[in-house]
């Protein structure tokens, strides 16, 4: 199968790649970026079995999707692609995203691409150091597996909670926040299917630990922290990830 990232150049998209080979090791896995989406790539003969689209800030994502990119992904989609949104890429999938609410930071409005009208608010505060959303983001929090009713520990870096995600199966909820909110969202557009997911679920204890660094990093005993409590359900992590991932792939549309 041919799995692509979508690649801005502004983030780090290494541990993601990492992940995706180690399990599906046969697969071709690449990069892409917006020139390339611009270019036909998503509607070409050999299109991905799946798009994913990253972790990093979505207002990159808009200046270069915005239009014909947005346009090229949502018919990919809807033609039977699939597409895996992480963190920022679930943000950006949703009708409309709140971010940092009545703060400096604020990020808020309609988003074009529209998979799904569920709405994305975040970041979580309680989640976040001193609640303030322009500290470290990075926590262990307790995801809670909505068919096996299992809960582990998976990291969270400023992702959304999804409401009213009406056209939606929840995956997964947050199970040490109030009411339990969706986490990772799956559902059908068109043809095709997505799943948006709020934590970094690509992301091991180990492939957290591998991407820590202790130079110039004031957030370095925190990180530490969030790693010790994320350790012990590093195999249900990547077990998770390893489902999540054939649910993706594996999903073909009944006519």
């Amino acid at each position: 199968m041919i799995i692509r990232i979508y690649q801005d150049h502004v983030f780090n998209n290494g541990v993601l790649a990492a992940a995706l080979r180690a399990a599906r090791p046969e697969d071709d896995i690449d990069f892409c970026d917006a020139d390339d989406i611009l270019s036909g790539t998503l509607s070409a003969v050999a299109a991905p079995d799946l798009f994913v689209m990253p972790g990093g800030e979505d207002l990159y994502y808009c200046e270069k999707l915005n239009g014909a990119g947005n346009a090229a992904i949502r018919n990919y989609v809807a033609s039977g692609g699939r597409y895996l949104g992480i963190c920022a890429g679930a943000y950006y999938a949703c009708r409309e995203i709140f971010w940092a609410e009545g703060t400096p930071y604020e990020i808020s409005g309609a988003r074009e691409l529209v998979l799904t009208q569920a709405v994305a608010r975040g970041p979580v505060l309680s989640y976040i150091e001193d609640g303030d959303p322009s500290q470290s983001p990075h926590q262990a929090a307790l995801l809670q597996d909505t068919e096996s009713g299992e809960t582990f520990r998976t990291f969270y870096a400023a992702g959304p909670v999804f409401e009213s995600p009406n056209d939606c199966d929840v995956i997964a909820r947050y199970a040490d926040l109030p009411g339990r909110p969706p986490a990772i969202l799956s559902g059908s557009y068109g043809k095709g299917f997505f799943l948006l997911s709020s934590p970094h679920i690509e992301y091991t204890a180990d492939g957290y630990a591998r991407s820590r660094h202790r130079h110039n990093n004031p957030d370095y005993l925190r990180e530490m922290d969030v790693l010790s409590r994320l350790r012990p359900d590093n195999n249900k992590q990547k077990e998770f990830w390893d489902r999540l991932l054939n649910r993706l792939l594996q999903f073909s549309h009944e006519p």
